[in-house]
């Protein structure tokens, strides 16, 4: 009976049991209170209502959930944020991410892609987790559209819309470096790089293995996002020591990165072994190694490639130097600032830093790094950073780690050479003529900045067989000739090399003919003394020496002829790098008698295959 003028008219009114729906005879109005009055109602052992029990008011409900604010409690990353209304929601339309949209800027007509949705417990509010990271310098407006109430009325995207700037709600990242001072074991520098810019300075707590932890603030470095410090090691407490970096970005937001790292001092009369904190690098100092007592330590840090403008030197350093135009400026530890490297290497693996005073180790010391598998991928292989420069160590495997020796602390660590060796031929063939000399000189320029070549490897393949290969490493040139001069014919050589991380080259055959200068090599002739028949044996250089142009006569010790070359019968064929000529006598003489014993000569006439006029003549 009120407001003023609703009624319930008295067709249409349903009775279930205990309950009555009234239907009215206007719309209800949102957020307005009414009063319902029952009159004449009893039940059915006759009883009407109690007094004061026979009215009631309620507030109607008509419009669907709105959008009151935002907030960014419980949220964990940059992606997600929450949407609070005004009222409680249904659970299954609330967290239908279709019903969202989310807009960055006030221009925008295409919204954001959207992940998911989900309802949080208080069923008032949602979290959403967008696609894309939500900028704290960026306007969004978020529209919901859809939305039930407990009541099933629909949210109005027109009117359940909240525009808002986006919130940092991630801790800084913290890149953690700890470094010794090669003039002093027990000095550590404290490296720590930021992500954001921070609100103060952070704070760094180092505490050895059963010692006192020590609290250090840490300085601004020569950015923003860099910060300084540095801590007192004690002998005393050798093993396991750790870094915990804390600090708060401009948004309040707090990260904490621990770093771990092993020290040890060693006694310079014994054998000792220090192992890195996650027990992946080893070094083992034989007796005698140092040339005093020293507090040792071996730091893992991650490394980063930064590379430079067209350069083909670039920098693998430790990660919290990577953005540093100049890293020695920090006066940490200039022998591994830049890490001058080729840029066919990258880091495959964190870097491991032995560290020991200067000018104390006395001999190799060995170092063993677990890499985690039986068999190196090609390319990968141990470098150490030494006078701030990366070079080879070793690819030698024994059981799933690399074992080297050493004679300089440095940073070690797994890099992949990108690149096998480069190679291009700089001596120029004859393209339609063939060559003249059974020894060509063959040369390639060789190119290799990452590994090094591995000059043992280099091989020339001729015609399908390896030959040695001269490489000289300070010129970047290899040099082939044959051995044995060649014999006519077609050629085809490559050259392989591989560099020590394993890259294999092997070039384009080059193809080529050779007609040396007919040349008679060695003769011989057997059985000796000769009873029934008798074999002459030759060879030359050429394959192409048809038995046509070979003549043979025989003569007696007084110089008559015995037997003229047409009578006899050459038999050839070619055995590498000769053609080897066969030429059987029967002991007769031209008309078939046969000969007396005695000695006989044997006149050779070979014409030159490429000058039927000239003759080579041999006795």
């Amino acid at each position: 009976n009120t407001p003023s003028g609703i009624t319930t008219p008295n067709l249409g009114i349903s009775v279930n049991s205990n309950q009555v729906v009234l239907p009215l005879n206007q719309i209800m109005i949102h957020g307005t209170t009414y009063t319902v009055t029952v009159i004449g109602v009893r039940s059915l052992d006759g009883d009407t209502l109690a007094a004061g029990k026979t009215s009631g008011q309620f507030v109607a409900d008509t419009l669907g959930p709105v959008i009151t604010n935002i907030t960014y409690d419980g949220v964990t990353t940059q992606q997600e944020f929450n949407i609070v209304f005004d009222e409680t929601l249904g659970a299954t339309s609330a967290a239908n991410v279709s019903y969202y949209k989310l807009f960055k800027g006030a221009a925008a007509t295409q919204p954001e892609p959207l992940d998911s949705v989900s309802l949080r417990a208080d069923s008032e509010s949602v979290k959403i987790k967008a696609t894309q990271a939500i900028s704290d310098t960026q306007n969004y407006t978020i529209v919901a559209s859809g939305v039930e109430d407990l009541y099933h009325n629909l949210s109005d995207g027109t009117v359940a819309q909240k525009t808002f700037t986006g919130r940092d709600v991630t801790p800084p990242a913290l890149t953690v470096s700890v470094f010794s001072n090669p003039a002093n074991e027990f000095d550590l520098s404290i490296t720590v790089l930021s992500n954001e810019d921070l609100n103060g300075q952070p704070s760094a707590v180092v505490t050895q293995s059963g010692g006192t932890a020590q609290t250090v603030l840490l300085s601004a470095g020569p950015n923003s996002k860099l910060f300084l410090g540095g801590a007192h090691l004690d002998k005393n407490f050798p093993g396991i020591a750790t870094v915990k970096v804390s600090a708060k970005d401009n948004a309040g937001n707090t990260g904490t990165t621990t770093v771990s790292f092993s020290t040890a001092f060693i006694n310079a009369m014994i054998r000792a072994e220090i192992r890195s904190s996650d027990n992946r690098f080893s070094v083992v100092f034989p007796e005698g190694a140092l040339t005093q007592n020293s507090l040792i330590s071996l730091v893992a840090m991650p490394l980063t490639k930064v590379t430079t403008a067209a350069a083909k030197v670039v920098g693998i350093r430790p990660s919290v130097m990577a953005n540093l135009a100049n890293p020695k400026t920090l006066s940490i530890n200039s022998s591994i600032s830049s890490g001058w490297a080729s840029s066919e290497l990258s880091p495959v693996d964190m870097g491991y830093a032995l560290n020991i005073p200067s000018g104390r180790l006395a001999k190799k010391v060995e170092v063993t790094l677990d890499a985690g598998m039986k068999e190196l991928p090609v390319g990968v292989g141990l470098f150490q950073m030494v006078d701030d420069k990366w070079a080879f160590v070793s690819r030698q495997m024994k059981d799933a780690s690399i074992v080297a020796a050493t004679d300089q602390p440095g940073v070690f660590a797994l890099l992949k050479d990108g690149q096998a060796p480069r190679v291009n031929l700089l001596t120029k063939l004859p393209a339609n003529a063939p060559l003249r000399t059974g020894r060509p000189i063959i040369e390639w320029s060789l190119e290799e900045t990452g590994a090094g070549l591995d000059v043992e490897s280099a091989r020339v393949v001729m015609n399908g067989q390896e030959q040695p290969v001269n490489v000289d490493s300070s010129s970047g040139k290899a040099q082939f000739q044959p051995v044995t001069a060649l014999m006519s014919g077609e050629y085809e050589v490559s050259l392989k090399v591989l560099d020590r991380a394993g890259n294999l080259t092997v070039t384009s055959a080059i193809r080529f003919a050779v007609k040396p200068a007919l040349v008679v090599h060695e003769i011989s002739q057997f059985p000796n003394p000769a009873s029934r028949r008798a074999a002459l044996r030759f060879a030359t250089n050429r394959a192409d020496l048809d038995p046509s142009q070979i003549d043979i006569t025989i003569y007696d010790m007084s110089g008559d002829r015995v037997v003229s070359g047409h009578t006899l019968q050459v038999i050839s064929r070619n055995e590498g790098i000769r053609a080897i000529h066969d030429v059987i006598w029967d002991l007769r003489s031209d008309d078939g008698k046969a000969v007396a014993n005695g000695l006989y000569l044997a006149k050779i006439t070979l014409r030159d295959p490429d000058n039927f006029e000239q003759k080579i003549k041999v006795t």
